[in-house]
């Protein structure tokens, strides 16, 4: 018998298959381009800003890490009055007392942060010298009482908020060692420190012009 070859399908019957690749084709593109879509609507555009006037953000860009800290009494450091003193109060803000520029055409901006340690260090001086004359106190007590709500510490301490009286028994406040969720305040050190080697020398001048004069301008090296 002769063998019979199978006969070539005919355009007719070829037809379907590629229809049906098209019309796959094409439901893949719609649906890649409706994935493309969504990711579009729900991820926010990255905000931009003129830094003119104020278009500009509220807040410095920076994500900052959680970190525990553990609040105690620091005998050693950060006393009241002493050479050692005054420069570990100096030293607790980035050169240039933590100021930063921003925007293509960069503007100068202060960091509230480092803006609440001078405050401290203020009140600390006036402490210790008197008062000064100038409104920076009063200012100060505002400022620090604001930023101290503003940030609304939530964590808890046994007994009430007390230390230990120095004329008699009980103890006020066992906060000592008490662990207290934080932003990193070291990676805002580092990361102005690293900013500031990008100033050139019209902005280190243009800072020093800025707060000269100011208690913002006070300590060697701020």
């Amino acid at each position: 018998m002769k063998s019979e070859s199978a006969s070539p399908p005919s355009p007719a019957r070829r037809a379907p298959s590629r229809t049906l690749l098209v019309g796959l084709g094409l439901s893949l593109l719609v649906n890649i381009a409706a994935i493309l879509y969504q990711i579009h609507i729900i991820t926010p555009d990255k905000p931009s800003y003129t830094y003119l006037g104020d278009d500009h953000p509220r807040e410095l860009p920076l994500k900052l890490r959680s970190v525990n800290m553990a609040f105690h009494n620091d005998e050693e450091h950060y006393a009241m009055a002493g050479d050692r003193a005054w420069a570990e109060w100096n030293a607790l803000r980035p050169p240039n007392g933590g100021d930063v520029y921003l925007g293509e055409n960069p503007l100068p901006f202060g960091v509230s942060m480092w803006h609440q340690i001078q405050c401290l260090n203020q009140i600390r001086q006036i402490l210790l010298d008197g008062e000064d004359g100038t409104p920076y106190t009063e200012h100060c007590f505002h400022y620090l009482r604001q930023s101290l709500i503003c940030r609304g510490d939530l964590t808890l301490e046994e007994g009430g908020s007390s230390m230990v009286n120095p004329n008699g028994e009980g103890t006020v406040a066992p906060t000592v060692n008490k662990s207290h969720t934080c932003r990193d305040w070291r990676q805002l050190y580092d990361w102005t420190v690293d900013q500031q080697k990008q100033w050139t020398p019209e902005m280190v001048n243009l800072q020093e012009e800025l707060v000269e004069g100011t208690f913002l301008a006070m300590g060697e090296g701020l």
